[in-house]
């Protein structure tokens, strides 16, 4: 009986030891902006949730770390995922 308690242990535990590999890795993606009527430029970088060949994708009621610079002043804060 002891035996069969120590297998469901262990295949439960190694479901813990799997799960970190199949999580995704973050990269900050940068992206510039142009004001079309003051021409001011901004640059900023954030992390998603997913991410395709052109894009970086977030969920609603996650939040994600945010670094924008505006008029060279640094802004650092979080930001709630979009659709």
């Amino acid at each position: 009986m002891k035996a069969i308690y120590a297998i469901v242990s262990i295949l439960t535990l190694s479901g813990c030891v799997a799960t970190p590999s199949l999580s995704p890795k973050v990269e900050w993606i940068s992206k510039t902006n142009i004001d079309e009527f003051t021409d001011k430029q901004t640059c900023s970088v954030t992390v998603g949730s997913l991410y395709s060949q052109n894009s970086v994708y977030t969920y609603n009621n996650h939040y994600y770390p945010y670094i924008d610079v505006v008029n060279g002043k640094a802004r650092v804060g979080i930001r709630s995922g979009e659709n």
